[in-house]
């Protein structure tokens, strides 16, 4: 397992935990289901482009590199932010 996918499982397992203390709140938001699509998203991306170009994207074009680059930075600071906003516009 690569550091990213430990890390991602270190990130599934803490925001489950955080989740079951509100579920039915958080639940409820929409900007909690625009964080979730964006993680599904996001993971989706990253095993597609595994798949595709190779696990260090050996198999890439530069220009492909700073494409994938750019739309999983795009998609993770949008999971970032999304679950940012769900702690100020909600509480």
């Amino acid at each position: 397992m690569t550091v990213a996918g430990a890390a991602l499982c270190c990130a599934i397992v803490s925001g489950g935990l955080l989740f079951i203390g509100r579920a039915a709140e958080d639940a409820a938001f929409d900007t909690f289901r625009i964080k979730l699509a964006l993680i599904v998203c996001a993971v989706g991306m990253t095993l597609l482009v595994r798949r595709r170009y190779g696990i260090r994207l050996g198999r890439a074009t530069d220009r492909q590199c700073v494409t994938v680059g750019l739309a999983s930075i795009a998609l993770w600071v949008g999971v970032a932010v999304s679950g940012r906003m769900i702690a100020f516009i909600h509480d």
